[in-house]
């Protein structure tokens, strides 16, 4: 009997559930994979809610989607969700958009999202804000945010808010009392009180808290206004002390879930002030009688050994700030009686390395990723490596090359990127494992870490690799990896290797070059063979001699939809003139940035422009100017019903 073909196991099924599946795919992903595939996913389609997602789009999508809403005014009425970006590979896209549209056309939006919004973009934005009535989200991660537009957020539907810094009154006088949910980039202590103040509701506080002018003699008061709403805290410290904590954990009684980060900064003189279990013993059974979920991560800076006499001013500097190895294994075991074991069922791990601790909660959640090094001491009980899938949370993973060989018994199982470290030249297991790496250390990586899901690979070394073979391997290995980080010099080393070429050919679509000093002398001519090899790429980094570089650019790699260019010169108001003269000159359509001595470019090089949008007559639909570009997509999407 034959099989039933895969589109078809698909389409037997009920519009039902199709319009389940159809209704969390981004809107141009789903029109330019159904849009022109047959009448039914045509109506089905055209009449299903919309989520519009533009962030990482490439601009020939953009473009292509914003005709379809033009042609079609009634998908407007039906977007519920609105991502907008300004970052290096979309510059420019939130004024392309406000040039053709307003947000008040997007009448039933409930979720908006700006990312890097300029300062005129924002007073446009805002000023619109109070047409939305249904809005129920809305991220605006920006500090450059200004205090008095906020005040127009009082819309009575807003329950979660992502904001770049803390409002004051602005924001709390209004009538977004409403609000559950809440995340600020930074809020001073003192003003966290207010927060839970005047948004008795809020149930979710994400931030980090710095001191301010917080006086510590106010940490004898209980506040007169506790969050009694709030379940989950959130929050990274910044020069904080263990009365600060009490202080903010008086004011959150029914505190279920928490979450703690401390890392100290460079000048922050409280290295490892919060690691003590009895403590915070203490502060769990006085105030948070309902705690169920506690994850915390705090670095601690150890103190150097010394061997030579004249390093003693440094050695009573990092006195100051930096703790002796042995009292960091102390206060550790601390962790490991009943009360966090037995009581709680929470474990911690620590690992050393050799100017820093970290002493974690069990699985690793820290949000910044995990480095490995050949000299990384991890100390735990190896059952609860097994038992709790102790990494499966780091997709972002820093390994030296011999760290594989070292801690080969670790697993990284849901990496996405990979970055590959030098290690320190006077490192011991550097030198033990010398000779060995080239044997061991890739079949070792293969086993520690799975490269499946792997998409960002980050080459450190500045100098030529000792053997290609690990990033051979790793491609092998990673069918998703598109995106690769690396140093010229490094790069034009591997170019050599026929096969590594090939993989880079086919599987870049991203490629970012590093850069320092020494590269200047490079010069852009030489790049040529570089820019044949990585022919596919999409979105590229580099640095550049001149502004005729970047039509040189444009004419080698024919897919090119985002340029981030740095230059030794700053760009002033002549070279950018001309540059957009000589852009103007190709066909397609640009959006241009030029900040010093960067230029961030966003290219759509089509047959037609985004100027054609100015006469709705002229729109064209190109049925088949999408079976090119989403032909992964499909493959990609009917690879679940198989």
């Amino acid at each position: 009997m034959d099989k039933i073909p895969t589109v078809m196991k698909f389409e037997i099924l009920p519009n039902e559930i199709i319009i389940n599946i159809l209704q969390h795919l981004n809107a141009p992903d789903l029109f330019n994979a159904f849009a022109e595939l047959n009448s039914r996913f045509q109506q089905l389609i055209y009449d299903i809610p919309l989520s519009l997602n533009f962030q990482h789009i490439t601009k020939i999508k953009f473009d292509q989607f914003c005709k379809r809403m033009l042609s079609n005014p009634d998908m407007k009425s039906r977007i519920y969700a609105l991502q907008l970006s300004n970052a290096l590979d979309t510059c420019g896209q939130i004024n392309a958009l406000l040039s053709l549209f307003s947000l008040e056309e997007f009448s039933q939006l409930r979720s908006l999202t700006l990312i890097h919004p300029e300062s005129n973009e924002i007073d446009r934005i805002v000023s619109m804000l109070p047409s939305l009535s249904n809005l129920y989200y809305f991220c605006c991660n920006e500090r450059n945010m200004l205090f008095k537009t906020m005040s127009t957020l009082a819309l009575p539907n807003l329950r979660k808010l992502v904001i770049g810094q803390h409002l004051k009154d602005s924001l709390l006088t209004q009538k977004s009392t409403f609000i559950t949910h809440m995340t600020i980039s930074s809020c001073a202590l003192g003003e966290v009180n207010k927060i839970f103040r005047c948004a008795p509701l809020l149930k979710y506080f994400n931030s980090t808290v710095y001191k301010g002018n917080f006086s510590s003699h106010d940490t004898l008061d209980l506040p007169n206004f506790p969050a009694v709403s709030l379940t989950y805290l959130d929050f990274c410290t910044d020069n904080l002390d263990i009365n600060d904590i009490e202080y903010l954990l008086k004011q959150t009684p029914n505190l279920k879930t928490l979450i703690l980060l401390d890392i100290p900064g460079e000048d922050d003189g409280n290295s490892g002030n919060l690691f003590d279990a009895y403590l915070w013993q203490h502060l769990i059974t006085s105030f948070l009688p309902h705690l169920y979920t506690f994850k915390f991560h705090f670095q601690i800076s150890i103190m150097p050994e010394y061997r030579r006499f004249w390093d003693i001013k440094i050695f009573l500097y990092a006195h100051r700030r930096s703790w002796k190895r042995h009292d960091i294994l102390y206060k550790f075991e601390q962790f490991q009686n009943d009360f966090w074991t037995e009581q709680h069922n929470w474990y911690t791990a620590i690992d050393l390395k050799r100017d820093e601790a970290n002493i974690f909660s069990v699985p690793y959640f820290c949000k910044h990723g995990y480095t490995l090094t050949s000299d990384t001491e991890l100390h735990c009980n190896r059952l609860l490596i097994d038992k709790f899938k102790f990494f499966d949370n780091v997709t972002n993973l820093r390994v030296s090359p011999n760290a594989a060989v070292k801690h080969s018994y670790l697993k990284f199982s849901n990496v996405i990127s990979l970055t590959l470290k030098e290690e320190e030249e006077d490192d011991f297991w550097s030198k033990y494992f010398h000779r060995l790496q080239g044997i061991y250390s890739i079949e070792s990586s293969k086993i520690m870490v799975n490269l499946f899901k792997l998409e960002e690979l980050h080459v450190v070394k500045d100098d030529r690799m000792k053997s290609p073979s690990i990033l051979l391997e790793i491609f092998k290995e990673a069918p998703h990896l598109s995106s690769i980080s690396i140093y010229p010099i490094t790069l034009m080393a591997l170019l050599d290797n026929v096969e590594l070429c090939k993989y880079f050919n086919e599987m870049i679509t991203k490629l970012l070059l590093y850069h320092k000093e020494s590269d200047w002398s490079i010069s852009f001519d030489k790049f040529e063979r570089v820019w044949k090899v990585f022919s596919n790429v999409e979105q590229l980094r580099c640095h550049i001699d001149r502004l005729e570089n970047v039509v040189e650019l444009l004419n080698h790699l024919p897919k090119l939809s985002s340029l981030h260019a740095s230059s030794q010169t700053c760009f002033d108001e002549n070279t950018e003139l001309s540059l957009k003269n000589n852009l103007s000159d190709l066909d397609g359509n640009f959006c241009l940035n030029v900040y010093g001595r960067t230029l961030h470019l966003w290219i759509s090089r089509h047959l037609t422009s985004l100027k054609s949008l100015e006469n709705p007559q002229l729109i064209e639909m190109y049925q088949n100017d999408n079976q090119d570009l989403n032909r992964g997509f499909i493959t990609n999407f009917y690879r679940l019903f198989r």
